[in-house]
């Protein structure tokens, strides 16, 4: 069935109608990446014999290979890398490259995923997020880099509660807060953030430097500077209050430090499971605000929430965090009314299992508001880690996301190289080379559009699928061009 986006109406005589299409996220590998410039990079035009490095330099190839090069390394960016860091905030967020790319092995999620570090994070790409705003990754290098030390930042004490001018966060029981009238960490992680369509300035800044987990404190940075710092889940801050205005906030080297210790860093500490048969246990209780009937249901039982703190007539944003941890946000910002509080019904009926997280924060107070909710499977349950072998042939002409999937299993694909608008056919080929019956990809004829690209959203409609992998075949009924994608049935 088609996987339709979602329209959700706030108080309709006050908010604008707002879609949350819900992204579609892999479990399980996509295709193995192989870089055309894994090694080092061997451009002719690059200078090596400077005294200092350039900052970057551009070499003279097309900009479909474009690069850059740290001159006093054989490392570079290109591709995918190099957008990314030209987009989102370049050399002072990023730092320079100081490895090439390599698989490597994600120590939270155990996952290897083509991998390259530089001076203040770590860029990890992945395929199975290929056409949308996540198919580069940031590292948690600040949780990584604590680990590595031995600092349990969970075990350091909470504040007390928001402080005026800052910015709270309930979830770690920290603020953000400037050190010289505007300037400071606060201005700083507000005036920076990924670019990602559809993200207010908060969820991108969110999305770039994580959550706080320290307070500030006085604190040694590796080059020997005793310097204010502040811990957030990718970054450290530092305040050097003798640099000019624009240096005076300034992310430590965490990729560099974790690189030069010499070891993998330790994965993130999890929390103790909850004893088994009692999944909603592991619910957070709700933060400002009540949710109903509860948080812990069914996948499609309705829900409703109520949020409040806010200052009356105050704008507010608002965002949903899937279980994978991506943040699906909107443009829009709404007026929560002269009473500071909004009920707002919510549907769940195209979501799936696991923790989801609502978030509804003030423009100008910061207050937030969160809801969690565990969405249960049909058996009542928790979702189950779901296995795959990963071992899948490259997909031809098209895109598949995810690709290790489970019955009721929301994917997407896309397919490329048609004739502008024609009618495309296609099968699907079971393990065992029959073809199968899984239900309509599509709620009708598939045509290509004005580009000869198509898009499906689509779920397994209740089919339990058979462990191995399964090929979808689509075929232009004109042309005779074909776009082949491959995924995998996870169930024993």
């Amino acid at each position: 069935m088609l996987y339709n986006r979602s329209l959700y109406r706030f108080n309709e005589s006050k908010w604008q109608s707002i879609s949350l299409r819900l992204a579609s996220i892999a479990r399980g590998k996509f295709r193995e990446f192989h870089p055309s410039h894994a090694g080092p990079c061997h451009d002719p035009d690059s200078v090596g014999h400077l005294r200092r490095p350039p900052l970057l330099q551009p070499s003279r190839r097309s900009a479909r290979h474009a690069l850059l090069r740290h001159a006093w390394h054989s490392n570079c960016l290109e591709g995918k890398f190099l957008d990314y860091w030209n987009t989102n905030g370049g050399l002072p967020v990023f730092g320079y490259p100081i490895t090439g790319v390599a698989n490597e092995t994600n120590a939270d999620t155990g996952k290897s995923y083509p991998t390259q570090w530089l001076e203040r994070n770590r860029f990890e790409l992945h395929a199975e997020n290929a056409g949308t705003p996540y198919e580069v990754l940031l590292g948690l290098l600040g949780k990584e880099r604590l680990a590595q030390v031995g600092r349990n930042w969970q075990a350091e004490p909470r504040e007390s509660g928001p402080k005026d001018g800052c910015l709270w966060f309930e979830q770690t029981g920290h603020n953000v807060c400037n050190q010289s009238g505007n300037l400071g960490f606060k201005s700083y992680w507000e005036s920076h953030g990924l670019k990602i369509n559809g993200l207010d300035t908060y969820a991108q800044s969110l999305q770039l430097f994580g959550l706080p987990l320290t307070e500030p404190k006085m604190e040694t940075n590796a080059a020997g500077d005793t310097v204010l710092t502040q811990w957030f889940e990718r970054a450290r801050f530092e305040w050097h209050p003798n640099e000019p205005d624009e240096y005076k906030v300034l992310l430590g080297l965490l990729g560099t430090e974790i690189k030069s210790a010499g070891s993998t860093p330790a994965p993130t500490p999890t929390p103790t499971p909850p004893p088994a048969g009692n999944p909603c246990d592991q619910v957070p209780a709700p933060v400002s605000a009540r949710i109903r009937p509860g948080n812990c249901i069914s996948v499609g039982t309705p829900l409703e929430f109520d949020f409040y703190g806010f200052n009356a007539n105050e704008q507010v944003g608002f965002w949903l965090t899937s279980p994978e941890g991506i943040i699906i946000g909107t443009k829009q910002t709404g007026n929560i009314g002269p009473s500071g509080s909004v009920t707002l019904p919510f549907s769940t009926s195209d979501l799936w299992p696991g923790m989801w997280q609502f978030t509804m924060q003030g423009v100008s107070s910061g207050h937030q508001s969160i809801i969690y909710f565990l969405l249960l499977d049909s058996s009542g349950s928790a979702p189950a880690p779901k296995t795959c072998s990963n071992n899948l042939p490259a997909a031809q002409n098209g895109v598949m996301n995810p690709t290790c999937l489970k019955g009721s299993t929301n994917f997407t694909i896309d397919g490329y190289g048609f004739s502008n608008g024609e009618e495309i056919g296609f099968y699907i080929t079971a393990p065992d080379q029959s073809v199968a019956d899984l239900g309509p990809l599509s709620d009708g004829p598939l045509y290509a559009d004005g580009n000869g690209n198509f898009r499906i959203y689509g779920r397994l409609n209740g089919a339990l699928l058979d462990a191995g992998v399964y090929a979808i075949t689509f075929e232009g009924k004109s042309s005779h061009h074909k776009t082949i994608v491959y995924f995998e049935g996870a169930d024993n």
